[in-house]
């Protein structure tokens, strides 16, 4: 059986969450979910896996044992969000969006080497769609497991997150999980560009986040780097990011979700893009 790496939440005997919500994030290594009260928006449980493959599963099979071993995730919920964070997504402008692009631009992107399912949601707040590619098998897993539950892609709501008209300046909001970071840059209330990368090193993060900035022709000094997710004070990876930005802000919990206390042990912005997305669901 596979351990949560965090598992936050009130002890509470004969625990059930009739009333709750159940908000999951499904990445290529990586599940989280967040369960919280669907009236009050009170956390209720916070919990975040690694799948790291081995020698005899791949991280599909992980992900299948985590769903059909975790017991919260067999009890019976008000509603039910799945978040699919897989990198080949593409942000397309609303005026020239047909669902009849959904294959056919993926595939030219990205190639039919992989044959997931092509899926297509509007982002709320912004004139765009957003066109992505999910493995079939994660999908049919979902489904199958969570019959009444509503899909979306990570990029959709987190840009929903966004408030357009509140944005000044030059700014990169940056999510980092343990091996990968997303990152929006933005420029003034227009988006540059949404991606996901892949790092091992904190030069790596820092190189790919430089090649932004020298792809629009911004200097760094420039740049408000706004970090969550997996990212210490203390880490190198911080250290490395603040060589270059000289202003790295932490984004924390909104003040629209209590949290009982259950997060004082951790640091809130470990958690704070889920339950931002969360406001969104």
């Amino acid at each position: 059986m596979i351990h949560p790496s965090f598992d936050i939440g009130l002890e509470q005997e004969n625990e059930t969450f009739g009333n709750a919500c159940l908000l999951m994030e499904v990445g290529e290594r990586f599940f989280n979910y967040i369960i919280y009260d669907s009236e009050s928006r009170k956390l209720l449980r916070v919990r975040q896996y690694i799948m790291e493959p081995s020698v005899d599963k791949g991280p599909y099979e992980r992900l299948e044992e985590i769903v059909a071993g975790d017991p919260l995730l067999a009890q019976d919920m008000k509603e039910t969000g799945i978040l699919y964070n897989f990198a080949e997504s593409n942000l397309f402008p609303e005026e020239h969006f047909s669902i009849g692009l959904n294959t056919p631009l993926t595939q030219l992107i990205y190639g039919d080497v992989n044959k997931g399912l092509a899926l297509s949601e509007k982002i709320n707040g912004w004139e765009m769609y957003n066109i992505y590619r999910v493995p079939k098998y994660i999908h049919t897993l979902f489904q199958q497991r969570f019959q009444a539950g509503k899909y979306w892609h990570f990029y959709t709501l987190f840009m929903s997150t966004v408030q357009k008209e509140k944005l000044e300046g030059k700014m990169i909001k940056a999510v980092f999980y343990n091996d990968r970071f997303v990152a929006a840059f933005f420029s003034g209330d227009r988006l540059l560009i949404i991606q996901t990368f892949i790092y091992q090193t904190p030069e790596d993060a820092s190189y790919h986040l430089l090649l932004m900035c020298r792809q629009f022709n911004i200097a760094a000094a420039d740049i408000s780097l706004q970090i969550s997710g997996l990212i210490d004070e203390q880490s190198a990876l911080y250290t490395e990011l603040t060589k270059y930005f000289p202003v790295v802000e932490y984004e924390g919990i909104p003040e629209a979700i209590p949290h009982q206390g259950i997060l004082d042990e951790h640091p809130a912005y470990y958690f704070s893009p889920l339950l931002k997305i969360s406001l969104c669901v």
